[in-house]
């Protein structure tokens, strides 16, 4: 699979540009591992939300959609 870049939204802070990337059916903890590298933020106080392709936000063991 081809990796997906990602944008981020953080406080007033924003990563584009292919900062972050996922490959589709990867889980969601390895997005939020590269969200932490980026913000501090530990992965396990991250909420993962998306309205446009997921309900809710994912649990680490979710798999991102394609």
């Amino acid at each position: 699979s081809i990796p997906v870049p990602v944008s981020l939204k953080w406080g007033k802070a924003s990563y584009n540009d292919g900062q972050i990337t996922i490959i589709p059916g990867s889980s969601a903890r390895d997005l939020k591992l590269q969200v932490q590298s980026l913000t501090g933020v530990p992965a396990r106080r991250q909420k993962l939300l998306c309205p446009q392709a997921w309900r809710g936000a994912l649990n680490d063991d979710d798999v991102v959609p394609r």
